[in-house]
């Protein structure tokens, strides 16, 4: 790491926070201080990462003193990651193995109501979803790298920050980054436009974040919990999950969508921020 990292990483206890928020998927909307909501999430982080770039020197609209150009790295990154639909609409499982909505941050006890970690204790079985990424997506998988053991589960939210990009690329015939930009411009997408001040932006992303949650959600099911214990002796539990046979189909095509909708409206508050 930089030294510049090493004083961002110091300055930031809470930088692991800023990439995501935990609202119920089942909500609309998301609201400041809810349960899943957070004063370092990801809505409050770009909020900030707006007003400084935009020129604030309020300490209230800037608690983490960001400079501005620790503000224009967040706010590419963070708009990448609230586009994607797990990165917001968390899933809460309740001790009869049913996915439930917690009314209060002080419900979430490990006893009555599980917090699935964005997905992540969220496991789905690898072979299952090799197979059926093979049976319904066009184009070779990406090539498994020799000498890295290859996990028997994956996460499910690993599987939509990576595994649904592929998905969507070879979807869309591209391989590369660069091509996938190209296609999205050439396909002129109906991206809806952002109103009101540049810092509610992000809630707006984040409430069209939870409509699509409902749809990473559909038709999934978490089975019996399993307790773990971490490398550093902490308690926590994970379920093996069931999707459609088909599931590949419906979340790489939202995936697409979101992330063409998240390099349009990163196009849309740069140029709110510099006309």
């Amino acid at each position: 790491q930089t030294p510049e990292m090493v004083a961002y990483v110091e300055a930031n206890a809470k930088h692991g926070t800023y990439h995501y928020t935990d609202v119920p998927f089942q909500h609309s909307h998301y609201e400041d201080g809810a349960p899943g909501a957070f004063e370092d999430d990801i809505v409050q982080t770009l909020k900030q990462a707006i007003a400084v770039l935009q020129g604030s020197t309020d300490p209230k609209a800037n608690p983490h003193n960001f400079t501005k150009r620790q503000a224009l790295m967040l706010l590419v990154h963070m708009t990448g990651d609230i586009h994607q639909p797990l990165h917001v609409g968390a899933a809460y499982v309740g001790k009869d193995g049913k996915f439930v909505v917690p009314k209060t941050h002080h419900e979430i006890d490990t006893v009555n109501i599980f917090d699935s970690r964005g997905g992540n204790n969220f496991l789905l079985d690898d072979a299952k979803v090799t197979a059926m990424g093979a049976a319904h997506i066009p184009g070779d998988a990406r090539p498994v790298r020799e000498g890295v053991p290859q996990a028997l589960t994956k996460p499910f939210h690993s599987y939509w920050d990576t595994t649904v990009v592929d998905y969507a690329m070879r979807r869309s015939s591209t391989k590369t980054p660069e091509q996938f930009a190209q296609y999205a411009i050439d396909s002129n997408p109906a991206v809806a436009a952002n109103s009101g001040a540049p810092t509610s932006w992000p809630y707006q992303w984040a409430n069209d974040a939870l409509v699509q949650s409902k749809v990473a959600y559909a038709n999934v099911t978490p089975g019996p919990f399993m307790k773990q214990v971490s490398k550093k002796g902490e308690t926590y539990y994970t379920w093996a999950l069931e999707v459609p046979q088909d599931y590949p189909v419906p979340s790489s095509a939202l995936a697409r969508t979101q992330l063409i909708k998240g390099g349009y409206n990163l196009a849309a508050v740069l140029t709110a921020i510099w006309p």
